[in-house]
């Protein structure tokens, strides 16, 4: 499941080229045995789309930001009561901070970074700013990628990912990381992996 967070995202027509249902509502079909239908188990849930006729085109920003915290909360609540779902967060920064700086879904995210997967749940987390993401983001997962950032805080954070992880080795990988070069750490492997590669843009 995408979780789409953007009024408009160019991102979504090539999920739904790849095949994935686009949706503004959480209408998962199930077959008469329970199982997710074949074509929703590709899902975009973008509850936030600009739709003509639909309420919340007429919504300022306060409104439209408590509409899509409910909405995007749904979503990680069925995710939560289902189980089984690999999640993409977008914009997790957005979802994670709370007041006027986003959603406040925080602590939705945290109980699945640490509980999620012996339930079947993987989340998937990007985020531009990586210095205000919570802990979780870099203690909990198995995979990080790290792409070249050139704010002192983030790269300060990046390296802040604990274990038996030699904070100046990440730190200088990352600030030489060229365009669509990224740096992937498996931290919880004894030693941890660390390998430099680079996105195909073919």
């Amino acid at each position: 499941m995408f979780l789409a967070t953007k009024r408009a995202d160019s991102l979504i027509a090539g999920l739904s080229e790849s095949g994935y249902r686009v949706s503004d509502d959480l209408d998962i079909r199930r077959t008469a045995d329970g199982q997710i239908h074949r074509e929703d188990r590709k899902f975009v849930f973008w509850p936030v789309r600009t739709t003509v006729g639909r309420a919340e085109r007429h919504m300022d920003m306060r409104e439209f930001r408590a509409y899509q915290e409910r909405e995007i909360r749904r979503a990680l609540n069925y995710v939560w009561r289902t189980l089984g779902w690999a999640v993409y967060a977008d914009e997790t920064l957005w979802l994670s901070e709370k007041g006027e700086g986003g959603l406040g879904l925080g602590p939705e995210l945290n109980t699945i970074w640490h509980q999620g997967r012996s339930a079947g749940i993987s989340l998937i987390a990007s985020s531009q700013r990586p210095s205000w993401l919570p802990r979780a983001a870099y203690s909990a997962p198995r995979h990080l990628f790290f792409f070249q950032t050139s704010d002192k805080e983030d790269r300060k954070r990046l390296t802040d990912i604990g274990g038996a992880i030699d904070a100046d080795t990440v730190g200088r990988v990352i600030s030489t990381l060229g365009r669509y070069e990224f740096l992937y750490i498996r931290p919880r492997d004894n030693p941890p992996i660390l390998l430099r590669s680079k996105v195909d843009k073919r």
